[in-house]
């Protein structure tokens, strides 16, 4: 990150995704693969259906470093098989 990133006014960067770099690394979460992993533990289908909960728990492993075997026991034991384990 070199500064100063405006110069007489007018930013200094050459395209858009610069921009929001330059954005995540001055004010991004600092211990983002720690806090998507805590809510990764905390994630349970509770009344929601199927695809909600699959597409958060894929968001939130994304960029987490998981073998298959880990995942699938977190899959597993978070997501519901029936309705009445909710």
């Amino acid at each position: 990150m070199t500064l100063p990133k405006i110069a007489y006014g007018l930013p200094q960067f050459p395209d858009y995704p610069d921009v929001l770099a330059y954005l995540e690394a001055a004010f991004g979460d600092p211990d983002r693969a720690q806090n998507a992993q805590n809510k990764l533990y905390q994630l349970k289908q509770k009344n929601d259906d199927f695809s909600t909960y699959f597409s958060d728990l894929q968001r939130l492993g994304e960029g987490l470093v998981y073998d298959d075997m880990n995942f699938q026991h977190g899959f597993r034991t978070r997501a519901c098989s029936e309705k009445g384990e909710r």
